[in-house]
């Protein structure tokens, strides 16, 4: 709503007599912000805005999902895919996951088909966008020591062997793009990342029968009726990494407060 308009809904308006003062008398002014919280830097200004501003709203968290289905089929094999760790190369300080998690989906050749079959059903060009738009390649990823190949992002823990990847697939590169392929390194995940344009990258994500890593958001009610479990971070990655949308008067998730199925400090799942 636009204060001090005749037709408050009318964003085009001009809003203003002949004289230049207001339409009306606008009595209160609501400004609706947002913050994407990826980073100890954006937590701080969320902070700030809701001591300013106030508290109302709403929060939700951004993560990758894996079908509920696939998830539950393992984990009778006793794999977790619902637990950070299957995802992690093996360490000194972490045995990794008790067998390849890439042994429970699709290699990333497999989810490129689907994809460009998917777009030839729609009748819209898409396909695996890594590399593709070169401002994103030269800006973002090549000055951090980012490259792709093949329309996709392979991280160093399973570059040696594509076929060990676990294909993720986010909404659009916008959306965490160059943050998730970071955090992917520094975590040790062993990931092939790719995106393609919104909202086809859902409707597709969503409808495809391949196995294979969603990024959604628990805001969109379509990633929750399609039975799809969201991923539990590691401890030291839900706080620093778990994004909360706010509003200028919104609560917002401060470091160490507990995640809707994740417990940052106890790095443990519920089972709801």
């Amino acid at each position: 709503m636009v204060g001090g308009c005749s037709n408050p809904f009318d964003v085009y308006g001009n809003c203003t007599t002949s004289s230049g003062d207001p339409e009306l008398d606008p009595p209160l002014a609501m400004i609706l912000g947002e913050t994407w919280i990826t980073s100890p830097e954006a937590w701080e200004t969320a902070s700030s805005l809701v001591n300013i501003l106030g508290q109302i709203g709403y929060y939700y968290e951004d993560g990758v999902y894996v079908k509920e289905e696939l998830a539950d089929a393992a984990l009778a094999n006793n794999v977790m895919l619902a637990w950070w760790e299957s995802y992690v190369a093996p360490t000194n300080y972490s045995p990794g996951a008790r067998a390849e998690p890439s042994e429970w989906f699709d290699d990333y050749t497999t989810v490129t088909d689907d994809i460009r079959n998917y777009s030839g059903r729609i009748g819209v060009q898409e396909e695996p966008a890594c590399g593709l738009d070169v401002v994103v390649l030269e800006r973002d990823l090549l000055p951090n020591g980012f490259n792709c190949s093949e329309g996709w992002y392979f991280t160093s823990h399973c570059a040696s062997d594509k076929s060990k990847c676990v294909p993720v697939v986010l909404m659009m590169y916008g959306h965490m793009g160059l943050n998730f392929i970071r955090h992917a390194e520094e975590f040790g995940y062993r990931y092939a990342i790719t995106w393609f344009n919104w909202p086809h990258s859902l409707d597709w994500g969503v409808q495809s029968d391949k196995r294979f890593l969603l990024f959604c958001s628990s805001m969109l009610t379509v990633c929750q009726e399609r039975n799809l479990k969201m991923v539990c971070l590691s401890g030291q990655e839900s706080t620093t990494r778990s994004t909360v949308r706010t509003s200028s008067a919104a609560c917002t998730k401060r470091r160490g407060q507990s995640c809707r199925r994740c417990s940052p400090r106890r790095t443990t799942c519920s089972t709801g």
